[in-house]
């Protein structure tokens, strides 16, 4: 009976210890040193004359590999890469793919990132391995910093390319000889270089096949060529960053009812230029994200066609109208911004009403302004806003506080196409007080005469202002009646004279245009910022 029992629990000792599993004892400061590379037991590091060989990497405790596709990079870049890379007992292994070619008299860079890690607490280890495939290592560096051309914020992750063709097709057709990858300030260095002369270049690579075929791939050079020696050592290159600007490819037009053909595009089509053949038929348009709305009117009736351009691209778009009468039967027009109460009235900006279609002629004679409870006229103004086609701008002089009442009677405002509002628009308006804003007198100096400028003034990302000058040494502008707040002023060198900055265009040598942001003093209410900048 003894006996029967203690096997039974002897068994039971045995079964539950089985099953136990191996964990790390509580307690205890936790493991903070990475993998200790195991130097004799791997391969030699800066091996010259090397021949292609499996790489082994030992450990002094296992590791695992993370995100080995982003982190390990192997300069020159290897044909058929990634290599294979695996983890056998506490070693790493690199095999090279059967049909690899080393380049002769090279020196290889492998650089492991952050790839190799303990097992337990997940730290990382610096693994770097350099070999050549000649009779010495190369010893050379090149370094320097890449930035956003348009926000000047350091671009991280961006390859920085060394190319020992220097034709300017290369970054096309070829893989680099030389590139590394910018840490998180930008900052970057190219190490173990031969004495050369290159040509550099920076790729944000998004489809990661170390040439430079797609518009959407953002890009940087240097307007000269990059001469390295034993004596010349490049450490301070600057590259600035930019994606070529979009172009607006024309996809399809969108014709649902008279009056009305919508053009989508690949991109905004800001730029696109508008032509057809007079003959009498009234034509606004809007650009609408990535839509050019062209709003017509029609007398005859008949087909006719729109002809697009852009640069050196064109199309031929044709307009077949819908019936104007069903159009005319079925449609309104009328005010698309009314707003519940009373509307807070800038003291020196003029209201805007927008409407559902163009307006085209205003009745002054149906347009009545009050103020007060007494309902005292006021004289105004309205007017068609020669940028905003939808836009009449309600101009009066106001009194601060007061309180306004707009009537539009029936037949106030009339549409491209001859429809007028029917029913009464009223608007109500409250005046602010002037002292609720503030003035930035705005002064550049230092300018130069040969190049046009364009001054935005932003409030966080919204540009509130646009100014452009030329041929001039200083520039000076009043920002009146702004609302207090914390703004810089973006002044863009408008090289190319097109009122907008302009990214680089690598394929006729033409850098990014140069920004400059400022961060102005905050304005305050009832209070005059003079901000005096001096463009070095």
């Amino acid at each position: 009976m003894h006996k029967i029992s203690h096997f039974l629990l002897l068994s039971a000792l045995l079964l539950v210890g089985g099953c136990a599993q191996i964990v790390n004892p509580a307690g205890g400061p936790r493991d903070t040193e990475p993998p200790v590379l195991d130097t004799l037991r791997s391969t030699p590091n800066f091996q010259t004359n090397f021949t292609k060989q499996e790489l082994e990497f030992w450990f002094d405790e296992f590791v695992q590999l993370k995100d080995v596709f982003n982190q390990v990079v192997t300069s020159p870049p290897l044909r058929y890469d990634p290599p294979e890379i695996f983890i056998r007992n506490k070693s790493v292994r690199v095999r090279f793919d059967e049909r690899e070619e080393l380049k002769k008299n090279a020196t290889y860079v492998i650089n492991f990132g952050e790839a190799v890690r303990d097992i337990s607490e997940n730290n990382p280890t610096e693994l770097r391995f350099v070999f050549s495939t000649g009779a010495f290592i190369d010893s050379l560096s090149v370094g320097g910093k890449v930035a956003d051309a348009f926000t000047g914020e350091a671009a991280e992750e961006v390859l920085v390319m060394l190319y020992d063709n220097l034709a300017d097709t290369v970054v096309r057709t070829e893989r680099p000889f030389y590139f590394t990858k910018t840490d998180e300030t930008g900052r970057f260095k190219i190490e173990n270089v031969r004495a050369d002369t290159f040509k550099v270049f920076a790729l944000r690579d998004s489809n990661l096949d170390y040439l430079y075929n797609s518009e959407a791939e953002a890009v940087g050079f240097s307007d000269s060529l990059v001469i390295v020696t034993a004596d010349r050592q490049p450490r301070n290159l600057t590259l600035s960053l930019s994606q070529a600007a979009p172009k607006a490819i024309f996809q399809e037009a969108i014709q649902d009812k008279y009056g009305l053909l919508r053009l989508a595009f690949s991109a905004p089509p800001t730029d696109m230029q508008l032509d057809y053949f007079d003959f009498g038929q009234k034509v606004r348009k809007e650009v609408k994200q990535d839509s050019l709305l062209v709003w017509y009117d029609d007398p005859s009736g008949g087909s006719w066609d729109i002809y697009l351009a852009e640069g050196t691209r064109q199309d031929t778009v044709g307009v077949q109208p819908f019936s104007k009468a069903q159009f005319l039967e079925k449609d309104t027009f009328f005010l698309e911004n009314k707003k519940f109460g009373r509307q807070p009235l800038n003291p020196q900006k003029p209201a805007k009403l927008i409407f559902n279609h163009p307006p085209d002629s205003i009745a002054a004679d149906r347009v009545i302004l009050t103020k007060d409870t007494l309902k005292t006229p006021v004289v105004v103004t309205l007017s068609l806003d020669t940028n905003e086609v939808r836009t009449v701008n309600v101009n009066f002089k106001r009194q601060e506080n007061q309180l306004y009442d707009l009537i539009l009677l029936p037949g106030a405002v009339f549409d491209l196409y001859g429809l007028a509002n029917e029913d009464t628009i009223r608007v109500g308006y409250k005046a602010a007080s002037l002292k609720e804003f503030g003035n930035i007198n705005l002064t550049v100096d230092s300018l130069d005469t040969t190049i046009n400028y364009v001054f935005e003034l932003l409030l966080e990302d919204q540009i509130i202002d646009t100014q452009k000058a030329s041929d001039v040494t200083q520039f000076s502008h009043i920002y009146a009646a702004l609302p207090p707040a914390a703004y810089r002023l973006r002044i863009i060198e408008d090289t190319d004279g097109n009122g907008k900055w302009s990214p680089a265009d690598y394929d006729a040598g033409i850098q990014a245009e140069r920004v400059f942001e400022k961060k102005l003093e905050a304005l305050r209410a009832n209070w005059e910022v003079d901000a005096v900048i001096t463009v070095e």
